[in-house]
């Protein structure tokens, strides 16, 4: 019996924690005060904080921009967004494939020739329990970006 109890209660703590997420030493469900704590302590530039969206950017242009948004009080979604790099985006890619498995979707985006701006973006999507990751790599002349997203369902 106290088997049984015990292994019922390792597995409702392993699915109230599948799906969360922990990057850049900020992890789903973190408060406001903690995940700029923590930014605090590593981030180069600025720190912005919005009232349930922490903004974090640089000067530089090739520093990444980070965006973290809260609800009720709660970290739910994580975005960086960088500089361009197709090796460190491949490198990503297969760290994401690693860690989730085979992507649920790819999309690849081309350029549009009707329209001004010339566009490519290539995205992978995984799932994993309740948390979405997305890593994107985008090419809009004269800009381009890399994003990595990661979304917990709350």
């Amino acid at each position: 019996m106290k088997k049984s109890i015990l292994a019922a209660c390792i597995l409702l703590i392993s699915v109230s924690v599948a799906g969360a997420f922990e990057v850049d030493g900020v992890k789903s469900g973190m408060s406001i005060d903690q995940a700029k704590a923590v930014l605090e302590k590593y981030w180069p530039g600025s720190i912005d904080d919005r009232g349930g969206r922490i903004v974090a950017y640089s000067d530089r242009v090739l520093d990444p921009l980070l965006v973290l948004n809260f609800k009720k009080g709660k970290l739910y979604k994580y975005q960086k967004r960088s500089f361009p790099n197709f090796r460190y985006f491949s490198q990503l890619v297969e760290d994401k494939r690693r860690e989730f498995g085979k992507p649920i979707d790819a999309l690849f985006e081309p350029a549009n020739a009707a329209s001004a701006h010339e566009i490519n973006c290539l995205q992978f999507h995984w799932k994993n329990g309740k948390c979405t990751c997305t890593v994107s790599y985008s090419q809009n002349d004269p800009n381009s970006w890399m994003t990595m997203t990661y979304e917990e369902k709350i």
